[in-house]
Order: C-alpha cells, then sequence, then structure tokens
C-alpha cells in the first residue's frame, strides 16, 4: 500500500470512530437523529451520514453536533486520528 493509500485508509478508520463517538453519546443522552439535526441545522440524512462514518463535505458539521452533545471534538478527533493509525498501521 502507497502513502496515499495508507493516508486514506486512515482517515476513513477515523471518521468511523468519530460517527460512532458521536452516534453512542446521542443514544447515551436518549436524543433522536430528528433532535439533533434540529438543534444543529443539519439535515437527519446529514446527522446519518455522520454517524455512519461518512463525509458530509463540511468539518463543521460533527463539530456541531458533539457541541451540542456536549462532547470535546477535538479530543474525539486526537482518539480517531490516533485509532485510524492504529487500525490500518497496527502501531
Amino acid at each position: 500500500m502507497d502513502e496515499r493509500e495508507l493516508q486514506l485508509q486512515q482517515a476513513l478508520a477515523a471518521l468511523r470512530y468519530i460517527g460512532n463517538a458521536l452516534r453512542t453519546r446521542r443514544m447515551k443522552l436518549k436524543k433522536s437523529v430528528a433532535e439533533i439535526a434540529f438543534v444543529t441545522g443539519l439535515s437527519r440524512e446529514q446527522v446519518t451520514t455522520i454517524e455512519q462514518g461518512g463525509d458530509t463535505g463540511s468539518a463543521a458539521d460533527p463539530m456541531a453536533i458533539a457541541e451540542v452533545l456536549g462532547l470535546d471534538y477535538f479530543d474525539i478527533l486526537k482518539e480517531a486520528l490516533d485509532y485510524g493509525k492504529e487500525t490500518v498501521t497496527g502501531e
């Protein structure tokens, strides 16, 4: 796997980690996707896409969800980047 492919795989793993962290917190708080969408101004589809590890094209979208859920996005991001590296390279 070349360096570019390695970085892409790490980024995809990080997105999945972020989505899972946001979904887990939302469910713990017993909030619906519709509630999060309403408060953040995102569509339900965007919230679902993020929770499934997808990209909506804006880094601000998962940040907005994290804020509403009372999470520090930058802590999640750091953990996600570490997870992505560990998952792909085993380091």
